[in-house]
């Protein structure tokens, strides 16, 4: 009797066939998910990007983000290569693609080791290579480029932020040293001198000296870029008082002399006052001559006593017992103290002081006014007056 056994072969082989087909399938269909890379283990440039692995001869590309392709940069060589791209770039680019290649390499250099992107921007810097963006010299917060007219000057604001970053003070002074050598770039003097403030915080005397520097250079003072305006940030922010004697000569605009001079001089100076307004009352009153012929302008730093401070209440009392002081100045400086003004803006490195109380601000010029009556008429009555009607 066959029948039955060939029935049981032929189901036998059946089933073999539908296992062996079921297994091929199974095979085809079973794909991990998993981070690129080795399977169950991180991807090596960081990245969450899921990708399908498959048996498949050509695998699916996958589109890496420019700040995570940066955290995978080879050593050294890569950054001087990319260093490199930028240069030849740049003498053939547009300002906005330009624009683009900049910020891809700043992220490239925020990306690698600290060591790394310093050597290798330092050793760029020794070459003196340089070539235009197209773009304005344009500052930010925190006193960094948003853009920069020049390759030298992006890697100048890269190497201090690194170097801040990192810590390493010796390649940032090295590289200030070699700009500050010889008066090449005022725009790179303004980064430079910024780089030395952020690295050594005992530096104020020789910023002060390297700015009257600035101001001896006939060739910046006639085109004055921006870079060079923003250098008007640094006796602020060493709050020198004397810098005064230096800069009053450029409030009052000569025919030679631009516009954007005179206005960035009575900024800088306005906020010199508003940034230590002791120092600079004493020198104003130890230096009278100083800003006699600006006389309203003298009297807007006055204002910005602190009237609960006792010794920026006296010397603003010394400046209204002075003869020399004319009337019309002093009631200037008194509508000062009732409606105070400040520039705001972003700067290469001072901060904005903490403004005075104004409610304890009108306190003290309550007390104040019947004293100030006697003492100084004028003063004491435009107080009074500004009391009963601030408007």
């Amino acid at each position: 009797m066959t029948g039955p056994s060939e029935r049981h072969l032929r189901i036998l082989s059946l089933l073999t066939i539908l296992l062996l087909v079921g297994s091929a399938l199974l095979l085809s269909l079973t794909w991990t998910e998993t981070p690129a890379g080795q399977p169950g283990r991180p991807h090596p440039l960081g990245e969450s990007k899921i990708v399908r692995e498959s048996p498949a001869a050509n695998p699916p590309s996958i589109s890496i983000p420019l700040k995570a392709a940066a955290a995978s940069v080879l050593p050294g060589k890569s950054l001087r290569t990319a260093l490199e791209s930028m240069l030849a770039a740049l003498r053939g680019g547009s300002p906005e693609s330009n624009r683009t290649g900049l910020e891809r390499l700043r992220q490239l250099l925020e990306s690698a080791p600290p060591a790394e992107a310093i050597a290798a921007v330092s050793e760029f810097l020794k070459s003196r290579r340089d070539a235009p963006t197209g773009l304005a010299y344009g500052l930010g917060s925190g006193g960094r480029l948003e853009t920069a007219p020049t390759l030298r000057a992006f890697l100048l604001d890269e190497l201090g932020a690194l170097c801040k970053r990192s810590g390493n003070s010796q390649a940032v002074l090295d590289a200030a040293t070699d700009v500050l050598a010889s008066p090449g770039s005022a725009d790179e003097w303004s980064l430079a001198l910024r780089n030395v403030a952020w690295a050594d915080k005992n530096s104020n005397e020789f910023l002060n000296t390297k700015f009257r520097e600035m101001f001896g250079q006939s060739q910046w003072l006639q085109n004055p870029s921006a870079g060079f305006l923003e250098a008007l940030d640094i006796p602020v922010y060493t709050q020198d008082a004397g810098a005064i004697a230096v800069l009053a000569p450029y409030l009052q605009r000569q025919p030679e002399m631009p516009l954007s001079l005179s206005r960035a001089t009575a900024i800088a100076l306005d906020r010199l006052a508003e940034q230590n307004p002791l120092q600079v009352m004493n020198y104003l009153n130890s230096n009278p001559g100083v800003l006699s012929d600006m006389a309203m302008m003298r009297a807007d730093y006055f204002s910005k006593a602190s009237l609960s401070d006792p010794a920026q209440r006296f010397a603003l009392e010394t400046y209204f017992s002075r003869a020399d002081v004319a009337d019309e100045e002093k009631v200037k400086a008194v509508a000062g103290l009732f409606a105070p003004g400040s520039f705001v803006a972003d700067t290469l490195l001072a901060t904005a002081p903490a403004s005075p109380d104004p409610a304890l601000q009108m306190q003290m010029l309550n007390q104040v006014a019947n004293d100030w009556s006697k003492r100084f008429p004028v003063v004491g009555w435009r107080v009074k007056q500004l009391l009963k009607d601030p408007n």
